[in-house]
């Protein structure tokens, strides 16, 4: 009699295909994790942007909406107002400071919004 020791052709091909059916789904979630990953890197760097653009207002740099380490920055400086009146003394005013940081110019959502208020001289 014959014994031979190991598996049959079908015994593999069904094992394989029991192990796709399982690992199948599991790929997928792996492709999205990746994707939410690369998202959340883009917008803690856009965070790490507009903070930075913060931080050289309040150092008395001029800063302008444009392009800045790799995405597209909108920044809007106006007075404190505090009932109906600027906000300040006579060397300096308080301003309220709005950077947003976009993935570019022509995107509608920000990926990282930045609000402070600073005191800039007059």
């Amino acid at each position: 009699m014959n014994e031979y020791k190991g598996f049959t052709l079908l015994e593999i091909i069904v094992a394989m295909a029991i192990l796709g059916v399982i690992v199948i789904p599991f790929s997928g979630i792996f492709v999205q994790s990746t994707k939410v990953q690369a998202t959340a890197g883009d917008i803690s760097r856009a965070g790490y942007v507009a903070q930075n653009v913060i931080e050289d207002i309040r150092a008395g740099l001029v800063v302008n909406t444009g392009q800045r380490d790799g995405y597209y920055v909108k920044v809007q400086i106006e007075d404190y107002v505090s009932d109906g009146n600027a906000v300040g003394d006579e060397d300096n005013v308080l301003k309220r400071v709005d950077v947003k940081a976009f993935e570019s110019e022509n995107a509608d959502e920000p990926l990282a919004v930045r609000q402070t208020i600073v005191a800039l001289p007059r």
